[in-house]
C-alpha cells in the first residue's frame, strides 16, 4: 500500500497518532506496526544503556525523521513535522526523564 493511501484509509488513526495530548497518541498503531510508544521505549532505553556506559552530558540524535519527531512530541507535548537528517539535542538528565515518562504512559 502507498503511504498516500495509508494516509487516506487510515485517517482518523494518523489524527490521534499526531495529537500530542489525545490519550492514545503513543499507544495507536498501524497493522502489524510499531506504536510510537513502542519505538520511544526501544531507542529510550537504547539511549539509556549507552549514557550509563559512557560519560556524556548531552547526546545528539541524528536518524530517521520519525524518531526524533516522536522524541519532540514527548519532550514538548507538540507535534512538529520533522524531515530526515535533523540533529535533536537531549541532555543526559532529558534522556532519563523522557525515558520514565514513556514507562509511565505505556504501563
Amino acid at each position: 500500500m502507498k503511504f498516500r493511501d495509508a494516509l487516506e484509509k487510515y485517517k482518523d488513526l494518523f489524527d490521534i497518532m499526531n495529537d500530542p495530548n489525545h490519550p492514545l497518541c503513543f499507544r495507536a498503531k498501524l497493522p502489524n506496526g510499531e506504536s510510537k510508544g513502542e519505538t520511544l521505549l526501544r531507542v529510550l532505553n537504547y539511549l539509556s544503556d549507552f549514557i550509563a556506559h559512557n560519560s556524556v552530558n548531552n547526546i545528539a540524535v541524528s536518524c530517521h525523521g520519525g524518531i526524533i519527531q516522536y522524541l519532540h512530541m514527548l519532550n514538548t507535548n507538540e507535534f512538529k513535522h520533522i524531515k530526515n537528517g535533523f540533529c535533536y539535542s537531549l541532555s543526559t538528565e532529558q534522556i532519563h526523564e523522557l525515558n520514565n515518562k514513556i514507562v509511565a504512559i505505556m504501563n
